[in-house]
This record gives structure tokens, C-alpha cells and sequence, in this order.
């Protein structure tokens, strides 16, 4: 396998960790519509998937250029 195919499976697999995060986000954002109560807790839950999403798309968008090139050097 090369490095280009080993990048997509790895963004492949972030892309669906944050539909998956969307999916939880729209949950979350439900469940704060329907009820006053835990609001504060379903914000930090929100905040929290929303945090991983960009921490994801950071990766995507590094693992598109040579910027993490190196980890995948197998002789390190």
C-alpha cells in the first residue's frame, strides 16, 4: 500500500467520524430544543463534538499536503 492510498483510509475514516459527530450534534441540539433542563450539559456535549470535528478536519486537511508525511515513515 502507498502512502496516498494509506492517507485516504485515514481520512476516509475521520470524514466519518464527523458525520457521525454531526449526527450527535443534531441529537444534542434536539434534545436542547425539547427541554430547559441539563441545558448547560448538552452545551458542553456540543462543544465537545463540535472541538473533535475541527480537530478532524485539521488532520484531513494536513494529511492533503506532505505536513504528516513522517509519521507514516516506517523507519522511525
Amino acid at each position: 500500500m502507498d502512502l496516498q492510498q494509506k492517507k485516504e483510509i485515514i481520512i476516509d475514516f475521520l470524514k466519518k467520524c464527523n458525520a457521525y459527530g454531526d449526527g450527535m450534534l443534531d441529537k444534542y441540539q434536539r434534545q436542547l430544543s425539547e427541554v430547559n433542563a441539563n441545558t448547560g450539559a448538552l452545551k458542553d456535549k456540543m462543544r465537545d463534538w463540535d472541538t473533535h470535528k475541527t480537530f478532524n478536519q485539521v488532520a484531513i486537511d494536513e494529511l492533503k499536503t506532505n505536513e504528516l508525511d513522517d509519521w507514516f515513515d516506517e523507519s522511525q
